[in-house]
């Protein structure tokens, strides 16, 4: 888990180079995942955003569920259906027209193979 963890801190550090430059991307946080059984993950946040993006490091990620939740007690699900996530792909999520405060985003995901890997979670908010 320790070299798992330094490798977030590095893709974290390279975050930047894999959303658009224009934009206001702001790191979050990254999950660690398990090699086995699906895990419900959650990453406290409280960030005004337009969009979320995901991207696996270290490996592939499959997961049945990811939502975005707001303070104002609403829920945005990103997925519902199992889909298996690519590393070192972006994964970006509009979310409604009006701007919501992000409270928390919810994930049941596990590694693809059979290593632990993380998963990074970057906002943008356009104001």
């Amino acid at each position: 888990m320790k070299s798992t963890r330094l490798l977030s801190l590095a893709a974290l550090a390279c975050m930047s180079l894999a959303v658009p430059a224009s934009a206001a991307w702001n790191q979050v946080r990254s999950l660690d995942l398990p090699s086995v059984l699906p895990e419900r993950g959650t990453i406290a946040v409280r960030m005004m955003a337009d969009k979320i993006a995901i991207r696996p490091v270290s490996g592939d990620a499959q997961c049945s569920q990811i939502d975005a939740r707001f303070a104002d007690g609403g829920k945005r699900p990103l997925i519902t259906n199992r889909v298996m996530f690519l590393k070192d792909h972006v994964y970006e999520f509009e979310l409604p027209k009006m701007k919501h405060e992000v409270a928390r985003i919810d994930m049941t995901c596990h590694a693809a193979t059979n290593k632990d890997m993380t998963m990074l979670v970057v906002m943008e908010s356009k104001s």
